[in-house]
């Protein structure tokens, strides 16, 4: 318990932090401070999945703003934005097709335009043919649901610096910097946004070995009633969860995909974006599934391994498992 109790000073502070960086009209950062760093907002995601029954049409979009120290004067500092894919198998049932990183286009400065909060802003689509071809994989034969084309930004200044995930200071949580310069394209199979939603009682059924040295002691989440909604045909969130909870709780989204059968949470910030002043907590699905039947909603499982970045909390990554029962 000794370890425990050490850290909830640190997550506290930070959460402190966290909440002076939540309106939007105040910049969180001190100017003459932020001369090394440069970020790119993520304003909305208007695709966030690849169909795996009409590829040839489906593209994964994200919407992003430039900022660099709270001032359009700096706006000019931006010089392009470098995107690379690459290609993570899921289904091992038809090979592993695992492809490493490739470069895969770049955003000049003159592709973005000014916004309504005074930044450049554009959106970088990724299409899915176009990437499974640059990746040289055969769709038919090595691609199916599950597996995700996972897309990496580097923002480049015309003062020569380059930032991107590698390199950056961590996420900087909350409601106005979502920079996190690396999204996943689950490939799925396109359903109805009117199922696997509304009420159903969430139940942790496996929550790793919290007593193990390396562990807070405290579960990911408590049991709970919750509210489920769609914010496409695959893809479900719960807005409002408490991660964490014997600490406060920090309160964010969870989401993941329904996807052909299985579950996946793609790569995320866990509560919000917490964490212990080195990057923020991460979870993920990573090669074990939870399942869903399309023809019963009453219950579903979703698998994912909880700090698979640990933000600086000396965390190993575990395994959580929730049921979900329709209520």
């Amino acid at each position: 318990m000794k370890n425990i109790f050490k850290i909830i000073p640190v997550l506290l502070i930070l959460l402190t932090a966290f909440v002076s960086c939540e309106d939007e009209d105040k910049n969180p950062f001190n100017p003459t401070q932020f001369e090394n760093g440069a970020v790119l907002r993520t304003i909305s995601i208007p695709s966030s999945s690849i169909d795996l029954f009409n590829i040839e049409t489906s593209f994964y979009a994200v919407e992003v703003e430039f900022f660099v120290d709270g001032e359009t004067s700096s706006n000019s500092l931006l010089e392009s934005v470098d995107v690379f894919v690459r290609y993570r198998d899921n289904t091992a049932f038809n090979g592993i097709n695992n492809v490493d990183e490739i470069p895969f286009g770049n955003i000049p400065a003159s592709a973005f335009a000014v916004g309504p909060s005074g930044f450049p802003r554009t959106i970088i689509t990724v299409d899915a043919s176009d990437a499974i071809a640059a990746l040289g994989l055969d769709t038919d034969t090595q691609v199916d649901g599950g597996d995700i084309i996972s897309i990496r930004l580097a923002l480049k200044l015309t003062t020569g610096q380059v930032f991107t995930d590698e390199n950056k200071s961590g996420d900087i949580p909350g409601n106005f910097f979502r920079s996190p310069f690396a999204y996943d394209a689950g490939i799925v199979c396109a359903l109805p946004n009117t199922v696997f939603v509304g009420a159903y009682q969430l139940t942790v059924t496996e929550d790793g070995d919290l007593t193990a040295p390396d562990a807070f002691g405290v579960r990911t989440y408590n049991d709970q009633a919750v509210t489920i909604t769609a914010t496409s045909g695959t893809r479900r969130v719960i807005q409002s969860l408490a991660f964490l909870p014997a600490f406060g709780g920090f309160v964010g989204p969870l989401t993941f995909d329904l996807v052909c059968g299985r579950t996946i949470a793609p790569n995320q910030a866990a509560g919000g974006g917490v964490g212990c002043g080195s990057g923020g907590i991460r979870l993920e699905t990573q090669g074990e599934f939870g399942l869903f039947d399309i023809d019963d909603e009453s219950s579903f499982t979703l698998i994912f391994n909880n700090f698979v970045a640990d933000g600086g909390c000396g965390v190993a990554p575990h395994r959580v498992i929730i049921r979900f029962d329709k209520l």
